[in-house]
């Protein structure tokens, strides 16, 4: 066997060609990760839009805070780890060559302790509390990372975990996710 190889378990691994872990190991890219995604709402389409006049009722609601409504376009505004509560949650399953080292939380990056009861394995976080689906938007308060085909952020990017070269999100278009930082 050659020097290109590494054996892992039971599997062979091509150095060359498989994606290194910089948590010391190599993994195929085929790899499965699972994570637990806060998601907000859909913003409404344009027809909707035009179709619906805002009601007293939305008015109330914008006057108690409610993000969501505060928001002219309807799109969720989010500002902070307080906003965040509520939101629901989606299970998502990514493979290591679609998921970025830089964008994976504290928890799929550092050794797996039985104390924490939300890890299921190395490559799971069931938390609910370190991935965001955002959906593009533009407009005040928005902005953009570095990553090709990013779709702008709404989320404050103090809050948000970047890459060394400005790098944000990953993901398919229309369905961006960032990892928030955990204090």
């Amino acid at each position: 066997m050659s020097s290109n190889y590494y054996a892992t378990g039971d599997r062979i691994v091509d150095k060359v060609h498989e994606p290194f872990d910089p948590s010391g190991q190599f993994q195929l890219h085929t790899d499965q990760y699972t994570i637990v995604v806060l998601t907000t709402e859909k913003p409404p389409s344009r027809l909707s839009k035009f179709l619906h006049l805002p009601s007293s009722r939305n008015k109330d609601k914008a006057k108690d805070g409610d993000p969501a409504s505060a928001s002219p376009s309807g799109a969720m505004k989010l500002s902070g780890p307080s906003d965040l509560e509520g939101l629901k949650q989606k299970t998502v399953k990514l493979q290591a060559g679609q998921f970025p080292f830089d964008s994976r939380c504290v928890h799929l990056t550092t050794m797996r302790t039985e104390a924490n009861k939300y890890w299921g394995s190395d490559m799971e976080c069931l938390r609910g509390t370190c991935y965001l689906a955002e959906r593009g938007a533009s407009g005040e308060g928005s902005w953009t990372c570095s990553r090709e085909g990013c779709e702008s952020h709404t989320y404050p990017r103090e809050y948000i975990q970047e890459s060394e070269d400005g790098k944000a999100c990953f993901g398919r278009k229309g369905e961006r996710i960032v990892c928030l930082k955990i204090e």
